[in-house]
């Protein structure tokens, strides 16, 4: 097969899309492009959220709340 700089304008307009892709895997090739499948698409689901416990000890909050109030000044 020509190359397509080795083409009449006529003979690229007559190129089936098979001999397009012919074309394209062929340049690759001399380019030395590594010719790949196209990747899987992942496959996603739902991730339930954790049920989380929070506890409170009012005193050691308060001596927080105060140690970054003081920090944030």
């Amino acid at each position: 097969m020509k190359g397509i700089t080795e083409m009449t304008e006529q003979e690229i307009l007559a190129l089936t899309e098979e001999d397009v892709q012919k074309l394209i895997k062929l340049r690759m090739m001399e380019e030395g492009i590594k010719i790949m499948d196209k990747p899987e698409v992942p496959e996603l689901f739902e991730i339930e959220p954790a049920d989380l416990k929070t506890f409170t000890i009012p005193f050691l909050k308060a001596t927080l709340l105060q140690i970054w109030k003081k920090r944030m000044r």
